[in-house]
């Protein structure tokens, strides 16, 4: 299916259409990568109206941006969004093609 990228990003079409179903008037949806969890990294991500400081703002539709800061881009760099429907490991999915492992709780990783 179509991608859409953006911020080094791809987003799949389940993705991009379920963070628009789940927006609730919201006008940006933020990516952050953090230090913690088990292997090093982990990604918050929520919805914001306003980006934070250090964040950039990318347009990925009339009714929504993307906020991520420079660490999160550069870290996130050729991940593909996905969102994954089930009774198992719903939920928004970042494909990461940097992270060397994960650990068993699949929740954070390492570089």
């Amino acid at each position: 299916g179509k991608l859409y990228a953006l911020a080094g990003l791809s987003f799949t079409q389940a993705a991009y259409n379920k963070l628009h179903e789940l927006a609730e008037g919201k006008n940006g949806f933020r990516i952050e990568t953090k230090a913690g969890g088990c292997s090093g990294f982990k990604n918050i991500y929520d919805y914001a109206d306003t980006p934070a400081e250090g964040e950039k703002i990318y347009t990925l539709s009339e009714s929504l941006a993307l906020y991520i800061n420079d660490f999160t881009a550069e870290k996130l760099n050729g991940t593909i969004v996905d969102y994954k429907t089930g009774l198992h490991d719903a939920g928004l999915k970042f494909i990461n093609p940097n992270v060397e492992k994960s650990c068993h709780c699949g929740v954070s990783f390492n570089f």
